[in-house]
This record gives structure tokens, sequence and C-alpha cells, in this order.
């Protein structure tokens, strides 16, 4: 029992974190992502509660497009009718991960907008 609660804290405590506010960087009208810093549009996002297998090929599809932009870059995405932010963030996942890079790696993070 204490295992488990001991992994989960790890677990906790290397999640991102949403910003409660911030910038997005969305050209209107183009798939273009800019950093976040040079537009100015204020927003709150929150953690997604339920990830449906649109969002996953959404943020895949969108990762291997901005995969080189600088880490920060966030854009505003609708999927199924539902505002989400994307953001290129570090990831970790540790030796032995099975279901994506281990290591250190560039990664989207989705975030739902409110």
């Amino acid at each position: 029992m204490m295992a488990a609660a001991v992994a989960f804290a790890l677990w906790f405590s290397t999640a991102p974190t949403p910003p409660t506010t911030g910038e997005l960087g969305v050209s209107a009208g183009t798939h273009t992502a800019t950093p976040a810093a040079h537009m100015g549009v204020a927003h709150e996002l929150a953690v997604l509660k339920l990830v449906t297998p649109a969002i996953v090929d959404a943020s895949e599809r969108w990762l291997k497009e901005f995969y080189h932009s600088p880490i920060g870059t966030q854009q505003k995405v609708v999927v199924d009718g539902r505002p989400l932010v994307f953001i290129l963030q570090w990831h970790y996942h540790p030796p032995g991960f099975v279901g994506g890079p281990t290591g250190k790696h560039r990664g989207v993070t989705v975030f739902e907008e409110r």
C-alpha cells in the first residue's frame, strides 16, 4: 500500500502542470503556432479529464508538425467541439517505459481551455 502511494507521489510530482494563465500564440486561419510570448491572448487551462482517440490522433499529428519548434510553442485546436491547447514541452519517461520514448524528449501536453 505504501509503495503505491510513493509511486503515485513520484508520478504526480513529475507530471506537467497547466499554467493558470498565459499567452496563446496562434495565427488565425493557419496551422502556424508561435512561441506564447508573441501574442498576448490570456486563457485559463485545465487538465483533461477524458482523452478520446480523436484527441490522441490530433496531438500526434500536431507533434509531428511542430516537433522542431521552440519549447513552449502553443496552439489552440478544437477537437470534437472541445477547445484545447497543445503545448510543446519537455517530457520524461523512465527506462523500461512502454508506450513511448524513454528519457528526456519533446512531447505535446494537451490542456482544455476554459
